[in-house]
């Protein structure tokens, strides 16, 4: 187990970079239409589409880093006063139906990047799979992150518990 969270540790790096590698990027093309549009007077065709598909990739990424920490939201004045067996069921549960959803995520992500990979995208002319495939990509990596935590929930080992309760 310790080793898949090596290569899972290493793979939350990448996303990290990536994610403020596609930030920067999109607050660049932003910047530069908003000039051209108001101080050149010639404003891009494509910035919107290809921010988009930018924030798609952001947004996905984000959520999967989200998932490995295990620190989305949780209803914690409630989980706090459970028993650590009825903790465990409850984190049991909520990784059961997380992976669930991540495995649909990833079937229809297929089907809608399928679906779209032929079509053109009309001011950049960019295939509309790449607004797609961050649904696929992001399911993949979301659906791993949950199957370890679930694992890691059924043999006792979790590396940080998130869930911190505020007074």
């Amino acid at each position: 187990m310790e080793t898949v969270r090596k290569v899972l540790k290493r793979l939350l790096y990448i996303e990290k970079k990536m994610c403020v590698i596609f930030l920067i990027i999109m607050l660049f093309i932003n910047f530069a239409q908003v000039l051209f549009r108001y101080v050149i007077n010639q404003p891009f065709s494509w910035s919107e589409e290809i921010i988009l598909i930018f924030l798609s990739w952001f947004g996905f990424l984000c959520m999967s880093i989200d998932i490995e920490n295990d620190s989305h939201v949780a209803i914690v004045g409630l989980y706090s006063k459970f028993s650590p067996s009825l903790k465990k069921i409850a984190d049991i549960v909520r990784h059961g139906l997380l992976s669930t959803f991540f495995a649909l995520m990833i079937k229809y992500g297929y089907q809608l990047t399928a679906m779209t990979i032929r079509k053109k995208m009309p001011a950049s002319q960019l295939s509309q799979g790449w607004q797609y495939a961050p649904l696929l990509l992001g399911g993949i990596i979301m659906f791993t992150f949950s199957i370890v935590n679930l694992i890691s929930v059924f043999i006792g080992k979790k590396e940080n518990d998130n869930i911190k309760v505020v007074k």
